[in-house]
């Protein structure tokens, strides 16, 4: 594989993103398609059929069962077995559009934990799909109350481990991607 063909791979997905964040009622200004792009480009390499074995995230972004859950894909089962946490979201291997719809489900339900002011979407987001919602909205309350970023993903890597190396692989791919002019602020 050249170095390349990843990001040929991630690009082939961004008008499904750019079609993903409309029907999703976010602007490009909002969330621009590099974010997606480079969510995407973390997970999979943009591989519609990514999945190491034995785990249970799915896809293209890489859905888990709880993203699956707050994003409407699934439902929650009476009991939560190991056999459906690693299955749950299975019905996204090949579906690169669902995938990214789940993504930015998420996203907006999320919203307040994500795309808000004092943090660049890209970081937003990263947090909320590296570490789930619980650690968005604690990220969240720290940089209000005048904290800094970095070490905030730094205590947060205690429960959270690579949270920090996440976002840093985000920020690198988001470079990559960001040669269009959706007018977005990271």
């Amino acid at each position: 594989m050249t170095t390349t063909q990843p990001l040929d791979a991630v690009r082939a997905w961004r008008a499904e993103a750019d079609a993903a964040r409309a029907r999703a009622g976010l602007t490009a200004q909002e969330l621009p398609t590099a974010v997606i792009l480079a969510i995407i480009h973390v997970e999979s390499k943009g591989d519609a059929r990514a999945r190491r074995p034995g785990s249970q995230y799915h896809g293209l972004t890489q859905v888990g069962w709880a993203a699956g859950l707050d994003s409407g894909l699934i439902e929650e089962p009476p009991t939560r077995t190991a056999a459906w946490r690693t299955s749950a979201t299975a019905v996204l291997m090949g579906d690169g559009a669902m995938a990214i719809d789940a993504l930015l489900r998420v996203i907006v339900r999320y919203r307040s934990r994500t795309l808000y002011e004092g943090i660049g979407a890209l970081d937003g987001v990263a947090v909320l799909w590296k570490g789930g919602a619980g650690t968005a909205r604690k990220v969240r309350d720290t940089l209000r109350q005048g904290g800094d970023l970095g070490q905030t993903l730094q205590r947060e890597e205690q429960t959270i481990p690579s949270l920090g190396e996440y976002v840093r692989r985000a920020r690198a791919a988001y470079l990559a991607y960001d040669d269009d002019d959706d007018g977005g602020v990271c």
